[in-house]
């Protein structure tokens, strides 16, 4: 029998996410920091989370106890409605054409960051 070699999962982990908006023709600026300690399998496993769809399209699945290996995800998405409805009431200027940059950190027990994710999105008004 093989082992795998795995994460190990406690309710102390920690995740954070950074996100920073570059307005076209605009310095970047930090817009908000979200800190969870819920364990990063719970943040993985909501399904209602705005980032839920980024997590279904990894290879290989994404799912826990996370596998100590290297995923991709290529061209996946997010639910815009809902991070709109949790950010919008911090700043409605968020809702103007910008490229948003997220980083995704999640630690250890001992603070170590066991994974560490770049989320690039691009906001486009739709043409009328």
């Amino acid at each position: 029998m093989q082992s795998r070699n795995t994460v190990t999962h406690s309710k102390k982990h920690l995740a954070s996410i950074r996100m920073d908006q570059c307005v076209i023709n605009k310095p970047c600026k930090h817009f908000y920091t979200v800190r969870f300690s819920a364990g990063c399998c719970n943040l993985i496993g909501d399904r209602n989370a705005f980032w839920s769809p980024i997590f279904a399209d990894s290879e290989p699945d994404f799912k826990c106890p996370i596998d100590a290996v290297t995923y991709t995800i290529r061209n996946a998405s997010i639910d815009y409605k809902r991070f709109l409805r949790l950010f919008n009431a911090l700043d409605p200027n968020m809702l103007q054409p910008a490229i948003w940059n997220n980083k995704l950190q999640a630690y250890d027990e001992n603070r170590k960051e066991f994974a560490c994710v770049d989320i690039k999105i691009k906001h486009v008004l739709p043409e009328e």
